[in-house]
């Protein structure tokens, strides 16, 4: 199994099972093109059963209508844009899985911004 966007999680319950885990706290920036050509390649060597998705949506709905107001537009469009970025690797990774057989958990709220980007698209 791997995890997308998530500190070892799942991962800890693979046991035994070969399981990779992807996150900004463990030195993966997967907005970076260069990161996400590496983990794409340790995906495809891998070939989870299991791919387990969560971009961040600290910067989409919620409380970052409350938030936005504190920061300048050009800070707010640089952090959509990183959103965005990460939501198109989430949705090829997705797409790769799922060609391949394997399963997908997308890991966010029903009511969730990203989820139904991510629907729409996968």
């Amino acid at each position: 199994m791997s995890e997308l966007f998530s500190p070892p999680r799942f991962a800890v319950e693979a046991r035994g099972r070969e399981a990779l885990s992807y996150d900004i706290k463990q030195g993966s920036d997967l907005t970076d093109p260069k990161v996400q050509a590496v983990v794409d390649a340790q995906l495809n060597e891998a070939n989870p059963d299991l791919l387990v998705v969560c971009p961040t949506c600290i910067h989409r709905g919620g409380w970052e209508h409350l938030n936005c107001c504190y920061r300048s537009p050009l800070g707010t469009a640089m952090l959509l844009k990183k959103s965005r970025e990460q939501i198109r690797f989430s949705i090829r990774q997705i797409r790769k899985q799922l060609a391949s057989g394997g399963e997908v958990m997308f890991e966010h709220p029903w009511g969730s911004d990203l989820r139904n980007q991510v629907e729409i698209c996968a």
